[in-house]
């Protein structure tokens, strides 16, 4: 029991976890985009497009740039589209499957606009 702390072993933890967390910082906005996109699908039945995310970890909140949600009645066109819709999201419930948003801002908000190219609809 002369060596309380084993060094080499620390390190390794410490290097483990420095890499784990560069990889969420790192994805982190990839991993929202994703959700945000696939659970607005399911929720729409129609396709969704999402330009750009990106987070902040204090205060917990994203940001979603240029969305849009397309008609699924009317392909041709988007149901709502926005240039910027920032949540401050509260942190605890979210890690039980619980979403609590604070704020939430939406800026640019257009209905019923056209669209570039016709929208996918994934349910009648």
């Amino acid at each position: 029991m002369n060596k309380i702390i084993r060094w080499p072993g620390l390190v390794g933890f410490l290097v483990i976890v420095v890499l784990l967390a560069t990889v969420f910082i790192v994805f982190l906005d990839w991993w929202v985009k994703l959700a945000a996109t696939k659970g607005l699908e399911y929720a729409t039945g129609a396709e969704v497009n999402i330009a750009a995310v990106s987070h902040t970890l204090s205060p917990f909140g994203i940001t979603l740039k240029d969305v849009q949600l397309t008609d699924p009645k009317k392909p041709t066109h988007n149901q709502v589209q926005a240039t910027e819709v920032t949540a401050f999201i509260e942190l605890a419930p979210l890690l039980l499957n619980k979403v609590i948003v604070d704020d939430m801002t939406i800026t640019g908000l257009v209905l019923s606009q056209p669209r570039e190219t016709e929208g996918k609809v994934y349910r009648e």
